[in-house]
């Protein structure tokens, strides 16, 4: 970028990004003598098919995939994918590589077909996440070692990340001396790469990539399109780290923001893992956001076929207006029609808010003995955590969500006992179960901090609360409950 000042005002800054009238799409980069560098053509659903001043042309396949790049009328890489979205053969020029994952998609192997030989190329490590990758090739079908001798040391590379996931530095499992015949010993780093905010590689402060796939968020780099990371893949998206955009639009619409924005305009605090959305920082999160908001739709479509049938059932049969509402409001309660309305309300509400949302599943942020929490760090961000696969510690801390942009309750002030109860009656919806062990949890403390019988009590949701947030076994507030009979 060239930055001008006029005055000691700024009057003219390259590139000169322009984009299409209406369509939020990047149209051309102009540079500062005026030169059109690059010019950006899309198909009729928004991905990208054709920058010319790179060369390359794109394919997509139905399931919004990269199907096929050319590059100056030439193939440079072609791809296939599983069923679930992962990436499974990428094949450039004359080398072939196939990806073999686990049932949670995790990348296992990765076999390596060059011409007729074909061989185990990379191995990934994995702890809670992936911590690097073992490279010693073996062939396929014989088991001979292809590079190195039986030895295992020195072909495990292990990844060290920052707070965003992106790959630093690379070290493998040996040490060497300081100096010759020294007795003490430094890391033996392979690579190391520093990154501009948006992920393209600083050079300056780089060196050798050391033929490792994975860096900025921990993607994969297909180094073959441009140069070495500088563009990226995932589940969701292909990603340019020079322009910080997307090739394909955003899986999740969010009407404030352009579907090929990434990061929420801010890499220095958002990561995203998968290219799907900033909203989500792993898979278990944005999977459970899905499996609620397409439950709570089936639910409400239920009821409402039901009030449809009532409707019918009533006009063939002369029902006054009256009875007909009346049948609807019993149906409405049974089902919790209005409860379901909110709660679809509510995450499209924190999807779309002008607040940056945050959901986790990770575990070392989620208090012991409790099923996830909602915490507000500043006036413009909510950050919420809770159980992996589970889909009511997850409604319940949307509900708690939903309140801030309601203005229920900001940074400045926490949510209440009052708010917590209908975070309980949310959760109810999908884990009735949990709920009860909650409330009997509570009942099960109050009685055993009262010796006395008599004053032993029967809890309502709302006294469990009220005793457990509260942590006051003597508050009067515990009016609702019923004393438990006299034996």
């Amino acid at each position: 970028m060239v930055t001008n000042y006029k005055y000691n005002m700024l009057y003219h800054v390259t590139p000169c990004y322009e984009y299409l009238s209406g369509r939020n799409r990047l149209d051309s980069i102009t540079t500062y003598a005026g030169r059109i560098s690059s010019r950006y053509h899309y198909d009729a659903i928004g991905n990208l098919i054709r920058d010319t001043g790179e060369g390359l042309e794109i394919s997509w396949n139905a399931a919004g995939k990269v199907d096929t790049i050319w590059k100056n009328g030439n193939v440079l890489s072609t791809f296939c994918y599983s069923a679930t979205g992962q990436r499974q053969m990428k094949r450039t020029g004359t080398i072939t590589d196939y990806y073999i994952h686990d049932a949670s998609g995790n990348v296992m192997c990765i076999y390596r077909q060059e011409g007729n030989a074909l061989s185990a190329l990379e191995r990934p490590i994995y702890g809670s996440k992936r911590l690097g990758e073992y490279k010693q090739r073996v062939a396929v079908p014989t088991g001979i070692i292809c590079l190195g001798d039986t030895g295992t040391i020195g072909f495990r590379q292990y990844e060290l990340t920052d707070h965003l996931g992106n790959v630093m530095t690379t070290i493998l499992d040996r040490r060497q001396p300081y100096n010759s015949g020294d007795d003490t010993y430094k890391p033996y780093i392979v690579s190391t790469t520093d990154y501009y905010p948006f992920g393209y590689p600083m050079e300056i402060r780089s060196t050798d990539t050391g033929e490792y796939r994975y860096f900025f968020n921990g993607q994969e780099a297909d180094n073959e399109v441009f140069a070495e990371m500088s563009n990226f893949t995932a589940e969701f998206w292909q990603y340019d780290s020079r322009l910080g955009r997307r090739w394909n639009l955003d899986p999740l619409f969010k009407a404030y923001e352009s579907p090929y924005a990434c990061f929420a305009g801010n890499p220095i605090w958002y990561n995203d893992k998968f290219g799907a959305d900033t909203a989500f920082r792993d898979n278990f999160a944005r999977q459970n956001f899905q499996d609620a908001y397409q439950q709570i739709s089936q639910k409400i479509a239920t009821v409402e076929n039901h009030i449809s049938k009532i409707r019918e059932k009533g006009l063939q049969r002369n029902w006054k207006t009256s009875k007909i509402e009346n049948k609807i409001k019993k149906d409405k309660d049974k089902y919790q029609y209005d409860m379901l309305k909110d709660m679809k309300q509510g995450l499209e509400d924190i999807i779309t808010s002008s607040i940056m949302f945050t959901f986790s599943t990770e575990e070392s942020k989620i208090k012991s003995g409790t099923g996830g929490h909602t915490t507000m760090p500043d006036d413009n961000s909510v950050l919420i955590y809770f159980r992996k696969n589970s889909l009511g510690n997850f409604i319940h801390e949307s509900r708690h969500g939903w309140g801030v942009t309601r203005k229920e309750w900001s940074n400045k002030g926490g949510y209440d006992t009052t708010d917590e109860i209908v975070a309980f009656e949310w959760q109810q919806v999908f884990d009735a179960e949990a709920v009860s062990n909650f409330i009997e949890m509570a009942q099960r403390k109050y009685n055993q901090n009262n010796h006395d019988p008599s004053t032993w009590k029967i809890f309502s949701l709302e006294d469990a609360i009220y005793f457990i947030y509260e942590e006051d076994s003597n508050r009067n507030i515990i009016k609702s409950s019923t004393p438990v009979p006299a034996p």
